[in-house]
């Protein structure tokens, strides 16, 4: 998994938006980078892939629906893990 580069919108909002920068697609889990690192989530609903950008509140744990930029789709996470590391994030994808 190569996910060292940050996201990048103008205006945006920081701890609001992140991009998909990794997918278990057999455990249905995803990682994010965020302004503070990666958040590590289970997807309850909806559709993303790896280059996705997604809005809403990616810095809490628990669940939340957030909006994939990319399909203009709602899509549920429970948010896990939060300013983690790329090599912890990657690690959590496999487990």
């Amino acid at each position: 998994m190569t996910m060292v580069e940050r996201p990048r919108l103008i205006g945006r909002e920081p701890g609001r938006w992140g991009e998909v920068k990794g997918i278990n697609a057999e455990r249905r889990r995803v990682a994010i980078i965020t302004d503070w690192g990666y958040a590590v989530a289970t997807l309850r609903a909806g559709v993303l892939r790896v280059g996705d950008p997604v809005l809403g509140e990616v810095e809490s744990m628990g669940v939340t629906t957030l909006r994939n930029l990319r399909t203009r789709e709602p899509v549920t996470l429970e948010i896990t893990h939060v300013q983690v590391t790329m090599v912890l994030a990657a690690t959590l994808l496999e487990s």
